[in-house]
């Protein structure tokens, strides 16, 4: 019951803060609109007393979206999905039942004024934030349920993985060479799906992707190609972008301009959403390291 009663006094601090004569200002937020992931958690609850607990990483930049909007579908807990732990007792919140609230990035915007729009399985919330912080904003939504949200620099990972991320599916590079005879099999990129739905009876599939780079030297572009079958067109794959015709096979993408560099040790984020569960593989064609 610890995850529970954390939610609840969390929630209970943020009508406490709410009381107070707070105003989100444009300036309030302006620290999570610099280029980064930004990791978001939301909490809301409903009349009835559920609890919902939301996390997941959104960015801000010209080329993504002139608002902080999310980057994957976040993942989403519920109070009333309860499991019997191995000692016969109740817990709420159980990971083994998740849900996926957003099915497209830019599902949920945030704008520099606390103007928010949220598209949760088909229904579109709107509302502006009535108390900012510096880490935590509250808001009232047109469904008259009260949202809190909280921002960190800090990525969220997925409810329910294990310590080591063992559910992860590692495709290993081919021993391909840049242009200054430097190997990339210390670059690794790795997907797995994180949303699906149906939509005119066709499964959608989303996928998180990562690029770690395991060299010793800081990455300062590359080059990938995959077959992948995108859902429709370039709004349907983000964080890396498409440098050969549409109708060209294998494609070719690289990282966006906002992307200056992949630091050493570091792992790069992007998201895909396709019209097969099949896992792609990413090729690395060339690196740049600086």
């Amino acid at each position: 019951m610890k995850t529970f009663n954390f939610i609840f006094v969390l929630i209970c601090l943020l009508f406490i803060a709410n009381n107070v004569n707070g105003q989100c200002s444009a300036n309030a937020l302006a620290q999570y609109f610099n280029g980064s992931i930004i990791g978001v958690k939301i909490i809301y609850f409903e009349q009835t007393g559920s609890v919902t607990y939301m996390i997941g990483n959104s960015l801000y930049s010209p080329q993504f979206s002139t608002d902080l909007s999310n980057v994957n579908s976040f993942n989403s807990i519920s109070s009333n999905n309860v499991n019997c732990s191995n000692n016969n007792k109740k817990q709420p919140f159980d990971v083994n039942q998740v849900s996926f609230p957003f099915s497209d990035a830019r599902s949920l915007t945030i704008s520099r004024n606390g103007a928010v729009s949220m598209l949760i399985r088909g229904i579109k919330l709107e509302f502006q934030f009535s108390y900012c912080s510096s880490s935590m904003a509250f808001g009232i939504a047109n469904n008259s349920i009260p949202y809190s949200f909280y921002f960190s620099f800090n990525q969220n990972s997925q409810f329910g993985l294990t310590c080591n991320d063992s559910n992860v599916v590692t495709e290993t590079p081919k021993p391909t060479t840049n242009n200054n005879n430097t190997n990339t099999n210390n670059i690794t990129v790795s997907s797995y799906i994180v949303n699906q739905w149906t939509t005119d009876n066709i499964n959608y599939y989303q996928f998180d992707g990562v690029i770690e780079n395991n060299s010793n030297k800081v990455i300062k572009s590359l080059i990938l190609s995959s077959s992948v079958q995108l859902r429709d067109d370039s709004s349907s794959i983000w964080d890396l972008v498409r440098v050969n015709n549409n109708n060209q096979q294998p494609s070719s993408y690289t990282l966006p301009s906002y992307v200056n560099q992949i630091a050493i040790d570091s792992k790069y984020r992007f998201g895909y959403i396709t019209k097969s569960d099949k896992n792609p593989t990413f090729n690395i064609g060339s690196v740049t390291y600086q």
